[in-house]
C-alpha cells in the first residue's frame, strides 16, 4: 500500500472505477467537507455515505486512477479500490461451515471488479515506486494476501480465518498468484457482516503519525484541515487560534491557504514550545507566529481578526465539565470582540456533548 506524503448525480463515467474513502472522527462536517472534496479535487461522481445515524466514516465514489490526484486530498485515512460490494442475503450463503466458504470464495473470484480494481493498483502502485516498480506491477502482483473479517448473524458460520483462507486459496489458483502473508505486494481485504460483502484493495493510506510533517502530533491532520477549511480562509485575512497548543490547525492552515496571517495563542508555555517545534518543521515563506495569552483577554484591538479556528476543550482531558461551563461564555464574548463586524466568523471544535451548550451560548449572546 503507498503512503501519501500530505493524504454526482447520474451514472459514472464509463471509464471511472469504484472507490472506498475512510476518514475518521470528525462529525458531520469533516464528513461534507470530504464529499466536497472529492467532487473538486479528484472530479468524483455517484459520492454515497454509508454508516448508520448520519455518522459515516465510509464514503463510496466513481473517478478516474489518477494518483497525483488522490494524495492531494486531505481529509481520507485510506482509499481503497472496490473489487465487489453486494448485500449479504443477495449470497445465498449454505448453512455449512465449508459450503458458505466456498460459495464465498466462488463470488469474490468471479467477480467483474476485478479488471478496473487492479487497473488502479497498477496505477497507483507504479506511481510510488518509480520505474522500476512500474515495470514490476504492469502485469500484476506476484504476491498477495487475504484479510478477512466477519460480524453480525447472516454469515455466522463463517470465520474470519476461514474466509482469508478460502478466498486466499481460490484466488490462488484462479490468478496463479503466490500467498505472502508478509512480504506481499497486493492485499485483498474482504469484510461481510449483515449488511454487505465487500471486498477491497488498499490503494493509499496516511502514515500513522497524526501529522507526518510534525514534530510534536496534535489534532489529526485531517480534522485540522477540516476546521480551517470551514472558515473560508481568503489572501490578507488574520485568522487566530486563541487556544492554538502545538498548532496544528494553524500550521494545516498556512500550507494550504498561504495568502493569510496567522497568530496562536496560548496560556501553556510548555504548549507553546511545543508550536515553535512544529513551526521549525514547516518552509520559509509562512506568515504564522504564536504569544502566550489567556483566551479570555487576548492582547488584540477590537474587530481586528476574520476568523478564528479554536479546538476547544471538551472537559475531559483537559479541564472539567464545570470548568468549560464557565470557559465557554466567557470565551464566546472574547471572540465576539476581536472578530470583525459583519464579516467576521469563528469555527470551533467541541464535543457532541458541549455542542448544545456552545450553541445555546451563541444564541443567547447579542447579535451584531
Amino acid at each position: 500500500m503507498r503512503a501519501c506524503e500530505s493524504i454526482g448525480a447520474g451514472g459514472p463515467d464509463a471509464t471511472m472505477h469504484e472507490y472506498l474513502l475512510t476518514i475518521g472522527a470528525g462529525g458531520l462536517s469533516v464528513h461534507r467537507l470530504a464529499r466536497e472534496e472529492l467532487r473538486s479535487v479528484v472530479g468524483a461522481q455517484r459520492v454515497e455515505d454509508s454508516g448508520v445515524g448520519g455518522q459515516a466514516r465510509r464514503i463510496f465514489f466513481w473517478a478516474l486512477p489518477q494518483p497525483s490526484q488522490f494524495c492531494e486530498l486531505k481529509v481520507p485515512e485510506k482509499v481503497y479500490a472496490v473489487v465487489l460490494r453486494v448485500p449479504t442475503r443477495d449470497l445465498g450463503l449454505p448453512e455449512g461451515e465449508a459450503e458458505a466458504e466456498a460459495a464465498l470464495a466462488a463470488a469474490v473470484v468471479s467477480s467483474g471488479g476485478w479488471a478496473p480494481a487492479l487497473e488502479s493498483w497498477r496505477a497507483f502502485a507504479g506511481a510510488g515506486g518509480g520505474e522500476a516498480a512500474g515495470a514490476g506491477v504492469a502485469r500484476g502482483p506476484r504476491s498477495f494476501r487475504v484479510s478477512g473479517y466477519r460480524a453480525g448473524r447472516l454469515a455466522a458460520q463463517l470465520s474470519s480465518n476461514g474466509i482469508s483462507e478460502a478466498v486466499g486459496e481460490a484466488l490462488a489458483e484462479a490468478r496463479g498468484w503466490q500467498v505472502d502473508l508478509k512480504g506481499f505486494e497486493l492485499e485483498v481485504v474482504v469484510h461481510i457482516n449483515d449488511d454487505m460483502l465487500l471486498v477491497t484493495v488498499p490503494l493509499l493510506e496516511r502514515r500513522a503519525a497524526p501529522q507526518a510533517n510534525f514534530a510534536l502530533p496534535g489534532l489529526a491532520q485531517p480534522v485540522a484541515w477540516a476546521v480551517a477549511r470551514s472558515a473560508n480562509i481568503a489572501p490578507g485575512e488574520l485568522v487566530v487560534d486563541p487556544m492554538c497548543g502545538s498548532g496544528i490547525i494553524l500550521l494545516e492552515a498556512a500550507q494550504c491557504w498561504r495568502g493569510a496571517a496567522y497568530l496562536g495563542f496560548d496560556l501553556d508555555e510548555a504548549q507553546l514550545r511545543r508550536f515553535a517545534g512544529n513551526l521549525r518543521q514547516l518552509s520559509r515563506g509562512h506568515a504564522i507566529s504564536a504569544c502566550r495569552a489567556d483566551v479570555v483577554r487576548l492582547p488584540l484591538p477590537d474587530g481586528s481578526v476574520d476568523a478564528i479556528v479554536c479546538d476547544l476543550p471538551f472537559g475531559r482531558q483537559h479541564g472539567t465539565m464545570e470548568s468549560v461551563a464557565l470557559l465557554y461564555p466567557a470565551a464566546v464574548a472574547e471572540f465576539r470582540r476581536v472578530l470583525r463586524s459583519g464579516s467576521g466568523r469563528a469555527v470551533l471544535l467541541t464535543s457532541q456533548a458541549n455542542s448544545e451548550m456552545l450553541a445555546d451560548i451563541f444564541a443567547r449572546a447579542p447579535a451584531e
